[in-house]
């Protein structure tokens, strides 16, 4: 941007400023924000995606009693998305409740009503004795062997749980990192469209 002094006069002189240089610039700097708000949001939403999985693993452990990893679906579920939504861009970090329909319970917390609990892919239920313990008037049909139980249906009888917030902690633990790889975007953006 230029400045021109003129018309230098004993008594005064005028300044002129030609902004057509910077007004195309101006134009310019939606287009190149939006792509570096785009690509910023694509690596925070990995970011926190990679967090919530960390949560899980932390939160619910590495293995089940006979050494099967806990919530293994839970943790493979997490998926992100970025689009735009009018004129917003959205990064959006998400549980995919048809494959996992406890997500949000355990998130959240609530209430579990009392229910029927039948095995899907095999003839029976088999789990450790100890999660009787867990819920106290549990009921089964079938037989214990050891410490552990061979049921062909268990009746659940309902619980409150308490959420576990593994997602909303992610977002709270990276909240500072998020703000600042935003302002980043928007810094790159003015200096692409040399505003700066």
């Amino acid at each position: 941007m230029a400045v021109e002094v003129f018309n230098r006069t004993g008594d005064g002189f005028n300044l002129s400023v030609d902004t057509s240089e910077l007004s195309e610039r101006f134009q310019n700097l939606p287009d190149i924000l939006d792509k570096e708000v785009e690509m910023v949001m694509r690596r925070i939403v990995g970011a926190l995606a990679d967090q919530v999985r960390r949560n899980i693993v932390t939160m619910f452990g590495t293995s089940h009693l006979n050494e099967r990893p806990p919530h293994v679906r839970l943790r493979d579920t997490v998926s992100t998305a970025v689009y735009r939504d009018g004129t917003s861009i959205v990064g959006s970090v998400f549980m995919d409740t048809e494959a996992v329909p406890y997500a949000r319970i355990l998130e959240l917390g609530g209430v579990i009503r009392p229910h029927r609990i039948l095995p899907r892919t095999a003839e029976a239920l088999y789990f450790p004795i100890a999660t009787l313990k867990n819920f106290g008037d549990l009921e089964f049909e079938g037989r214990s062997f050891g410490d552990m139980i061979l049921a062909f249906a268990v009746n659940h009888p309902g619980a409150q749980m308490v959420g576990y917030h593994y997602m909303i902690s992610a977002l709270t633990d990276l909240a500072k990192a998020t703000e600042n790889d935003l302002n980043a975007a928007v810094a790159a953006a003015i200096s692409r469209a040399r505003l700066s």
